[in-house]
């Protein structure tokens, strides 16, 4: 990310350097290094201006995932209500495939926020419009739609469904071998413990299931 945000520097390209920093902002979530990265996501507001909308619902839309996943709710929401107004005023085109930025990428962002909060009968909800809007999906995609599906699911107290669902999501996730999706199913698992579905006998079968990890890491 510091070699991109040369090259954008280099060319004057506002989108590339917001991008660069917007991605370092997620790692740094990722890290577990919340304010840094919110500090970053922040401060970086005045480049996003001058970048394409494209971009700018980009750094909405980390910036709801941070305060999400750090159970920031009132944020959480502000950052993502304008993810979604740029989205819904934003044609599909090659960019928003390229960079994952459209209606069906924010709701299901949004999805994914309020099952962090534990609210995932709302993401339920927004789990059928999206079905209807994205009915078929490659493989990746299936399996990371699968598995955050799957958490809602769970954490909505249909443990059984929700693991089917997470099975299922390690089966293809395992398929592209992708040891990140899995995680998510291991975060899902360890989530689940520490509640009242702990001792729900279903979940020794997706401690089971995540004994065997997928061979790369993508």
């Amino acid at each position: 990310f510091h070699e991109m945000l040369e090259l954008g520097e280099e060319l004057n390209d506002p989108d590339i350097q917001a991008l660069a920093k917007i991605y370092l902002g997620d790692i740094l979530r990722k890290r577990g290094r919340y304010q840094t990265a919110v500090q970053l996501l922040t401060t970086i507001q005045p480049l996003v201006n001058t970048a394409t909308p494209i971009v700018q619902g980009i750094r909405w839309q980390i910036l709801a995932r941070a305060h999400s996943s750090y159970g920031e709710e009132t944020k959480f929401l502000q950052a993502i209500d304008h993810a979604h107004v740029i989205a819904n005023e934003t044609q599909e085109t090659l960019d928003t495939h390229v960079h994952q930025f459209n209606l069906v990428e924010v709701l299901q962002e949004r999805a994914q926020g309020y099952t962090m909060l534990w609210q995932p009968e709302k993401a339920l909800d927004i789990y059928q419009e999206t079905d209807k809007l994205r009915p078929f999906r490659p493989m990746r995609d299936l399996g990371s739609y699968t598995i955050v599906k799957a958490q809602a699911h769970a954490y909505a107290g249909d443990v059984d469904g929700g693991i089917n669902l997470a099975l299922r999501g390690i089966e293809l996730a395992r398929g592209y071998g992708s040891k990140r999706h899995v995680s998510r199913v291991q975060t899902m698992y360890d989530r689940l413990s520490i509640t009242s579905f702990g001792t729900h006998p279903r979940l020794r079968d997706l401690k089971e299931s995540l004994a065997t990890a997928p061979a790369s890491n993508r």
